[in-house]
């Protein structure tokens, strides 16, 4: 009896690059190699600066050239406005340069031992093989833009 493997071919950039992170890098990928290529996409956007503001980025059509958060440097976990605009901006971003998810939510919160840090649970279908496949990222953001980024 044959059994139905869940998998799709490496993303273009990590073929290029020979990323590999646990999978061959001209095999196709598996549920596990799909996480951690999200995860580490997912990091280099958060990492990256966009050139636009804030009210740029949310009220603009974004291009690649746009590509990464406009600074929330000046955003405060403690202000439920902030939060909200926040999420805002992950949910756009993701939705913008991360096109393998779907059905994104965010769901920020603030980091109770570091006032100036939030924590974003992001929740998201991927299709793999023609299924849906749920994923999870938790990702912890500071005042200074330092981020960690956990698949779970």
């Amino acid at each position: 009896m044959s059994t139905i493997s869940l998998a799709s071919r490496a993303p273009l950039f990590d073929r290029l690059l020979g990323v590999g992170d646990g999978f061959e890098v001209e095999q196709r990928m598996d549920s596990s190699g799909l996480r951690i290529s999200l995860a580490r996409d997912i990091s280099q956007l958060f990492s990256t600066r966009s050139r636009l503001t804030l009210a740029e980025f949310i009220r603009g059509d974004v291009t690649v050239l746009d590509y990464g958060l406009p600074d929330l440097c000046a955003m405060s976990p403690n202000s439920q406005s902030d939060m909200d605009l926040m999420t805002e901006v992950i949910i756009k971003a993701l939705q913008c340069f991360e096109p393998r998810l779907r059905q994104v939510g965010v769901t920020l919160t603030p980091e109770k031992s570091v006032p100036s840090a939030a924590h974003a649970s992001i929740i998201a279908a991927v299709i793999l093989s023609g299924q849906a496949l749920r994923v999870n990222f938790d990702i912890a953001f500071s005042a200074s833009g330092a981020l960690t980024l956990q698949p779970s």
